[in-house]
């Protein structure tokens, strides 16, 4: 005994410590690659992305803008109809192209509106003498195209506007000028990992995807953020990784911000429980070597004791059987000839079931053993049992899963009790979409709130520890079998019944030879 507990303690050091140690620097270099992938990449990706959204924006709007000014003659705006409606089209064209609600207008040197899609100047250029803001800045700068934000207003955003000179023989008599939404730049860049702001020469946030991103009276971007580049943050005691950079030739820059704190937590509580195991690691194994030789005999037992049971359980239910024999018992004396017909029926269940090197049958093979369960179970009740089946595909062409109907007609049954002690239960089986789906409901009292919470949080997972496995195990074979797309979903109404629907792929052999059709109820 001493030497084989030597020898276990020596296998504990080997094949314990080295592992966590390997674990320990592939979880290091895991990090580190999650970091630059989800984190890294993806923020410079996304930030490369509206940039160049907000950069498009502004190149295409100054195309337009050098085009009027090109092409639109002063004098023919204000005196030729033909040339005025022409040039009017063609901007209400191109404004709606995106659907942004840009604002377009092309004022005379006093501020008078002479084209335009809208009543009047936006509120805060009402107010503002040509001789300063935009206007002064268009003016000074002639032939370039100024674009800047408006003056702060209620809004969060500011609408961006992009004006230029109109020029005729040399001298100013007017001013283009368009105005962008700010919500709809806020919108063309959101993303739902992280946020952007879009700031002006002097730091100021003018366009931002969330108020955190805004800071002060005149919300400028919070100091944690500004100047920052592929760095970290800690703002409102939150970590953030901010990026930045220069749309285009333009005086903008657009700031990313992407929450890490629930990554870094997941980090450092990876870090804290394997310093954790590490530190008790040595000791344990002291113990665990002393115990390993009286614990794996036993273990061994009690697992193979277990996989034998859940290879039974998986076979067939064993109530279902314990049910049917106490019923044949009292059917041979009452009805001999039900009781040789159940006889027949749990025989040809039993040698269907222990079939296990067939995964997919027909929806004729399966019926033929449902219609054996169903006697059984028309036996068992008698006439408070009404079964209903809406079979609307072609059975001998479309494959199923083996065994999928009993478990749960089982728990339609069971559950489907109305209050007068009928159990009414509908089968359907049906195309929608280039799916099929399987629906079992019955009449009987409504599922609780909670239970029917616990039911769903039960079919999001992937493992069941409750003793409740017959539409859990459905559930979990379709998606093993078909992919995440697939699976059971289980309604409840107030009114009372119960829904549970199979959804699974469309699958179809060719056409046997033609059979006579079954009844379509019990």
């Amino acid at each position: 005994m001493g030497n084989f507990q030597q020898d276990i303690r020596k296998t504990l050091i080997k094949y314990a410590l080295a592992p966590i140690f390997v674990l320990a620097v592939l979880l290091a270099v895991f990090a580190w690659w999650s970091w630059q992938h989800d984190v890294v990449q993806r923020s410079e990706e996304a930030g490369s992305v509206a940039a160049e959204v907000l950069d498009r924006l502004l190149l295409d709007y100054g195309q337009r803008i050098e085009y009027v000014a090109n092409n639109g003659d002063f004098a023919n705006i204000q005196d030729n109809a033909e040339h005025r409606r022409a040039l009017y089209e063609w901007l209400y064209h191109e404004v709606n192209i995106a659907h942004d609600d840009t604002r377009f207008f092309l004022v005379d040197r006093d501020g008078r509106i002479l084209l335009s899609n809208h009543t009047e100047l936006p509120v805060y250029l009402q107010s503002m003498p040509m001789s300063w803001g935009i206007w002064q800045r268009m003016a000074a700068g002639r032939d370039r195209i100024i674009a800047e934000f408006s003056p702060r207003t209620s809004h969060r955003n500011s609408d961006l506007l992009l004006g230029r000179a109109a020029l005729r023989d040399g001298e100013i008599e007017g001013y283009w000028l368009f105005v962008i939404s700010g919500n709809y730049l806020a919108n063309a860049i959101s993303s739902p990992y992280m946020d952007f702001a879009m700031t002006n020469s002097f730091g100021y946030a003018q366009v931002a995807t969330s108020p955190d991103l805004q800071a002060g009276e005149f919300q400028a971007l919070p100091e944690a953020f500004a100047g920052k580049n592929r760095q970290t943050a800690d703002f409102n005691r939150r970590d953030f990784y901010v990026t930045s950079q220069r749309i285009g030739e333009s005086d903008f820059y657009l700031y990313s911000a992407m929450p890490v704190s629930d990554l870094k937590a997941r980090y450092e509580m990876a870090a804290a429980v394997l310093l954790g195991m590490l530190s008790i690691m040595l000791p344990v194994l002291l113990y665990l070597a002393r115990q390993e030789s009286k614990a794996r005999a036993k273990a061994v037992e009690e697992l193979n004791t277990i996989f034998e049971m859940r290879q039974l359980e998986a076979q067939f239910h064993p109530h279902f059987i314990f049910n049917t024999l106490e019923n044949i018992k009292f059917m041979i004396r009452l009805n001999p000839a039900a009781a040789v017909k159940m006889v027949v029926n749990l025989s040809s269940i039993l040698r269907y079931g222990i079939n296990n090197l067939v995964q997919e049958v027909t929806l004729a093979e399966e019926w033929k053993y449902t219609r054996a369960y169903l006697e059984i179970m028309q036996y068992r009740f008698g006439k408070r049992l009404h079964c209903e089946f809406d079979l609307q595909v072609d059975m001998d062409r479309v494959k199923i899963p083996k065994l999928i109907f009993q478990p749960i007609l089982e728990n339609a049954i069971k559950y489907g009790e109305a209050e007068d002690g009928s159990i009414s239960v509908r089968l359907g089986v049906y195309e929608m979409e280039g799916e099929l789906i399987i629906s079992v409901a019955n009449g009987g009292a409504p599922i609780p709130p909670e239970q029917m919470k616990a039911l769903q949080l039960l079919l999001q997972g992937r493992d069941n520890p409750t003793v409740h496995t017959g539409i859990y195990n459905v559930h979990r074979r379709l998606r093993l079998m078909y992919g995440e797309k697939y699976g059971v979903a289980v309604h409840s109404g107030e009114q009372g019944g119960t829904l549970v629907e199979l959804k699974l792929p469309l699958s179809m052999r060719q056409r046997p030879a033609e059979r006579e059709g079954d009844d379509m109820r019990c």
